[in-house]
């Protein structure tokens, strides 16, 4: 089991590539690793995740609920630099009065099951603004049909071509 702790965070941006239909979501984050009060090096982590992960952690980073723990009580450092790029599977939240904490449990598999935790200390800003660009990422994608709401394609059917829900006398276009 591998456990990074991110306590200096520079930046942290919800990213997608591709094409709508055909976009893949990660979290990129830059960590400052600081030895003695001074940055000695950066680290950064990708964490991939489906859509539907981001809408959920999106509606958790707008709806927090303070939990009872101190989160400052497990105060624990890396130790170096790291590049690390995973896949989540699994997150929750802990928030205080100031510090907010993400924390991602991923299994990769590469020969054998690896499990990795990631726990992201973010301010209050940081934790707004990230809410704020996971629902403008996930809001950039295709239109929903009006009739049965799953997304439309460029040529105007939807992913249940036909619509489930159109009986061929209604023009959506």
């Amino acid at each position: 089991m591998m456990n990074f702790y991110l306590r200096n965070v520079e930046n942290i941006e919800c990213i997608s590539r591709g094409s709508p239909g055909n976009r893949t979501f990660y979290l990129s984050v830059t960590n400052l690793n600081k030895v003695s009060g001074k940055t000695d090096s950066t680290s950064k982590l990708k964490i991939w995740l489906e859509k539907e992960q981001l809408v959920a952690l999106c509606l958790l980073l707008k709806t927090p609920e303070e939990s009872q723990g101190n989160i400052e009580d497990n105060l624990k450092e890396n130790s170096g630099e790291f590049n690390l790029e995973v896949r989540g599977t699994d997150f929750s939240i802990n928030s205080d009065s100031k510090t907010y904490e993400l924390i991602f449990l991923s299994e990769e598999e590469n020969n054998e099951l690896l499990s990795i935790t990631i726990n992201i200390y973010l301010d209050i800003l940081q934790w707004k603004n990230l809410g704020d660009q996971i629902l403008k990422v996930c809001e950039s994608g295709r239109k929903k049909c009006p009739l049965c709401h799953l997304p439309k394609n460029l040529d105007g059917t939807c992913d249940g071509n036909p619509c489930v829900k159109k009986n061929g006398h209604i023009n959506l276009n």
